[in-house]
């Protein structure tokens, strides 16, 4: 009994000392996201790498198979041995939705889900994945905002949003969800990357039962904060993210860890339903990926932006970058900004460079801590961002006559030459693009503008 106590008081403590961990990491890399750039980053884009749908946009977007695939691959194997162990131990959006779960259980003692039993779990348990055939049908398609819903691209990108001033809408639409329904709604029902993990872990040998010392107090289940605890022979279900909360509140000691020797027919056929919708999606999403592309792209492609050095063919890009705005939290001299909605959705929140509110210094710290390869790395001598175009009716040297040559003293690629009467051209042949020109010119409308490749 004593061993008992032992390992219900550990994993009380772990099970939020963990996920706590995590969150205050997410939010110290976060703000490590500058010059110089800080080690938290780094580790920031490992954890990102755990995520397996990164995996696929990275591979879609480059076209290789990157040398870190072994670890999404590890967490999906320890998903479908145990259970979704990332999303309940090492998910910073999952430890933040942790603290919902112990504000809720504070006032809400007797039943933290609300939707258990009723008509409205049902229709959600149906509708989740058919979103999720969605979120891999649009993704096929080559519409980007797609991964913002993944946890680790919506946690920086909220927490970035903070960083900035902005308020974070999408991150407090999960922790409403968390407060009206039950505490990880989120990661049960939305969460791409979490609907992922559910299917997966169907085919785990190892879940949660209960024995015969069960007397159907159903404490174990009002304290479980996905509604994953089945006190039937199936055991837990794929939501259950192995936190150990029932173990712990189970008195009788009836709720154990078994290997199941034979599983229920009716959990094989759900399973085999459920990844035939996944294999439909994707095979839906192959059909339709060329005709969606040229109707998404369309605006966007229309008027094109500047992009960071080393972003890969803006068709690709738009369909690569998970818009996480880390390059745009890093940029030091605040050039690159997301692009607003009115840009179209395709566009929406992919990070644009504006030469006037801070020139490219070829600081090279975006493509170090892109995730996705939708930024790759580049050489110097390889940069092209774009080419200045000079308006000579604006130009104080060309209209006025005035010895103007800040931007021949500005231009880091030694692109402007200066004539025999003090007047500036633009060798395009040298112009890299990185608006150090336009970003210094004193006229109120910049007489140089760099022009999108």
């Amino acid at each position: 009994m004593q061993g008992k106590e032992f390992v219900n008081r550990q994993l009380r403590f772990w099970r939020f000392a963990i996920p706590t961990a995590v969150v205050v990491f997410g939010v110290y890399a976060a703000a490590e996201m500058q010059y110089p750039l800080g080690r938290g980053a780094d580790l920031l884009l490992w954890l990102s790498r755990m995520d397996p749908l990164l995996l696929i946009t990275y591979m879609r977007s480059a076209l290789e198979i990157p040398n870190w695939i072994w670890l999404p691959i590890l967490v999906m194997l320890v998903t479908a041995f145990i259970g979704r162990v990332f999303c309940g131990w090492l998910c910073p959006l999952g430890g933040l939705l942790n603290f919902v779960y112990y504000i809720r259980r504070l006032f809400c003692k007797e039943q933290l889900a609300k939707t258990k039993n009723t008509k409205l779990s049902a229709f959600f348990k149906q509708a989740k994945y058919w979103w999720l055939v969605l979120i891999v049908v649009l993704a096929s398609a080559g519409l980007g905002i797609v991964p913002v819903f993944t946890p680790l691209t919506l946690f920086s990108h909220e927490i970035i949003r903070l960083f900035q001033g902005q308020f974070p809408w999408l991150l407090a639409a999960v922790i409403l969800s968390g407060v009206i329904f039950f505490p990880r709604f989120w990661c049960t029902y939305i969460c791409p990357t979490g609907l992922l993990f559910t299917l997966v872990a169907g085919l785990r040998r190892v879940k949660v039962r209960v024995t015969d010392k069960c007397v159907n107090c159903d404490h174990c289940k009002r304290v479980c904060p996905v509604n994953a605890v089945d006190t039937g022979p199936k055991g837990s279900g794929g939501e259950c993210l192995v936190c150990g909360r029932c173990l712990t509140a189970c008195s009788r000691q009836a709720i154990s860890w078994i290997s199941r020797r034979q599983p229920p027919a009716a959990a094989d056929m759900r399973s085999r339903r459920n990844f035939l919708k996944l294999g439909t999606a994707i095979a839906a999403g192959s059909l339709i990926n060329l005709p969606a592309r040229r109707l998404f792209m369309a605006s966007s492609l229309a008027s094109p932006s500047l992009r960071p050095p080393g972003a890969i063919l803006e068709s690709d890009f738009l369909a690569a970058c998970n818009r996480c705005r880390r390059c745009v939290k890093v940029c030091p001299t605040g050039g690159l900004v997301p692009m607003p909605f009115a840009s179209g959705i395709i566009a929406y929140e992919t990070p644009e460079l504006i030469p006037r509110k801070g020139a490219c210094e070829l600081c090279m710290l975006c493509s170090k801590i892109c995730p996705t390869g939708a930024i790759r790395p580049i050489k110097m001598e390889e940069v092209k961002i774009g080419v200045a175009r000079l308006d000579k009716l604006s130009c104080l040297a060309w209209a006025q006559g005035k010895a103007c040559l800040i931007c021949k003293e500005r231009c880091p690629a030694d692109a402007i030459i200066i004539d025999d009467s003090k007047r500036p051209y633009i060798d395009s042949q040298k112009c890299i693009g990185c608006g150090a020109c336009e970003n210094a010119c004193p006229v109120e409308e910049a007489a140089v503008k760099v022009i999108p490749l």
